[in-house]
């Protein structure tokens, strides 16, 4: 449903977003240099292949994290990667991570936290700020974090991406 919605005319904010890490993706890498890309409600995990397509580039090899609720999604999204990207290890991540990252595993070596899609706008204020003390809590020296985020818009703009002439479902977290 959520690559549905993303297709639409007026969803605006997947393209965008798409766009600019197409563009900026080596730079992250580069800078990054994660041992480790954690994905928070990584869905399909497209947009996280503009930074595996960069770390291939660079011949960064790094183990992928797709942290997301549905087992069945992370399985098909991780198939489909190691077909695309055979060095790459995937490691799924089946829960909540908005309930807590208590429960991550520890992962030696330099760690690029992702939430993409602009994720965080749908949570509630205590729940964003929740959730990113939780994520500034887990990380060490080296560790970064790439989250994206709209930034306001004209209402009738907002209005027209959540709100779609193919009249299709919107969800809040």
């Amino acid at each position: 449903m959520f690559e549905a919605i993303c297709a639409t005319p007026e969803y605006y904010p997947a393209r965008t977003e798409a766009a600019l890490l197409a563009e900026h993706a080596a730079e992250i890498v580069d800078i990054a240099r994660p041992t480790h890309i954690v994905e928070f409600g990584s869905v399909s995990s497209s947009k996280t292949r503009c930074l595996l397509d960069a770390c291939e580039m660079q011949r960064h090899h790094c183990a992928y994290w797709p942290f997301d609720a549905n087992a069945e999604t992370i399985m098909a999204s991780g198939q489909a990667l190691v077909t695309d990207y055979p060095w790459l290890g995937i490691n799924g991540l089946v829960g909540d991570y908005q309930a807590g990252l208590r429960n991550l595993p520890d992962m030696s070596g330099r760690r690029l936290f992702t939430l993409l899609g602009g994720a965080i706008g749908d949570f509630t204020l205590s729940r964003a700020i929740r959730f990113l003390i939780d994520v500034r809590q887990r990380m060490r020296a080296g560790d970064w974090l790439l989250l994206s985020a709209d930034r306001d818009k004209d209402p009738e703009v907002l209005h027209a991406a959540y709100n779609d002439g193919a009249d299709l479902p919107r969800a809040l977290i």
